[in-house]
């Protein structure tokens, strides 16, 4: 009795199954490996995709470096000094605005000087002056208005219309002093114009020069031009000579005045310097041939004890020399 009751003791100890679990734990555990079901692996991703995909990853990483990379700091340096350079000649095409090998309407102003015939005929006194066909020096300017056509392959000509004016300054001696206590007054006054316009006409070829601006130390074009002219005009020349000696037993006066009506042609040869500004430095000689068309001559003159005698003449066939007139200007291209 003890034992049967041990016995159904032991027997309760053990778990108790339903049928249903051990039939569906008998089925699992009782398949073998191989029929066990097999999972699928993944698809793989098609090669773009994958790329498209790295691509991303790659961008979004350097996204998150771009975010925590620190701005570098800002380290100030001292101004350096920039020297000048010389420009090059790209430059230099740039900057030349101007074409010198075009058409332009031209004016110039330029200085002159030249030498006329103040008085063609001689005149004695027994006084300390004698009056004979002298040169004198005139100075004056010239301005000149006109065009210029360029004809290509650097040669260029040019009509212009100019105005003159020369003259003579005011001039004094006086010839009395302690030195010469026979001298109480004594003087000689000399005054001189020349005047006119011209019509003339150049022909020239010029070339360019590449060259250093003497101000700026800068590269810098110049267009020199070489040109011959000729031109032709009408003008007109105003002399007037006023002497005065007077002596204890001298006593001379002599006043004229010359004017001649001319008739001018002229031929000359220079140089024209122009810059890539239109601005323009010349040089030139030109002869005139001065016809004198009429001449009149009026005055008084009285030699030494006699009386005043008037002077009223219109001398034919006058002539003077060539004159040879130096000119220095520059004017503007436009």
């Amino acid at each position: 009795m003890i034992k049967l009751f041990a016995l159904i003791l032991a027997l309760s100890s053990f778990p108790t199954f339903s049928q249903e679990d051990t039939v569906s734990i008998t089925e699992e555990t009782l398949k073998t490996p191989s029929e066990l079901p097999v999972q699928e692996a993944p698809a793989e991703l098609p090669v773009e995709e994958s790329m498209a995909s790295d691509s991303t990853e790659e961008k979004k990483s350097e996204e998150v470096v771009e975010q925590v990379e620190v701005a570098p700091a800002v380290v100030s340096t001292p101004v350096a000094t920039v020297t000048p350079t010389l420009k090059t000649e790209k430059v230099l095409e740039e900057e030349k605005t101007f074409k010198t090998r075009a058409s332009h309407w031209v004016t110039t102003f330029t200085f002159e000087n030249s030498q006329y015939e103040l008085f063609p005929d001689n005149y004695s006194f027994s006084g300390k002056k004698d009056f004979e066909s002298e040169k004198h020096q005139l100075w004056g300017g010239r301005l000149g208005f006109g065009g210029e056509i360029y004809l290509g392959w650097g040669f260029v000509t040019r009509s212009m219309i100019e105005g003159y004016y020369h003259g003579t300054l005011f001039s004094q001696v006086l010839n009395g002093g302690d030195y010469d206590s026979d001298v109480k007054f004594a003087y000689t006054k000399k005054t001189g114009q020349l005047l006119g316009g011209d019509a003339s006409q150049s022909f020239g070829w010029m070339f360019d020069l590449k060259t250093v601006n003497p101000f700026t130390d800068e590269m810098t074009y110049l267009s020199i031009e070489t040109f011959v002219e000729a031109g032709i005009g009408k003008g007109w020349a105003y002399n007037k000579l006023n002497y005065s000696y007077d002596l204890d037993t001298t006593d001379e006066r002599f006043n004229i005045r010359v004017r001649d009506d001319l008739l001018n042609a002229r031929v000359g040869a220079g140089i024209n310097m122009t810059s890539n500004q239109g601005f323009f430095l010349s040089l030139k000689a030109t002869i005139n041939r001065y016809e004198i068309t009429q001449r009149k001559i009026n005055g008084y003159i009285q030699e030494n004890g006699n009386p005043q005698t008037s002077i009223s003449e219109k001398p034919e066939n006058a002539k003077i020399d060539p004159v040879v007139i130096y000119t220095l200007g520059g004017g503007y291209k436009f």
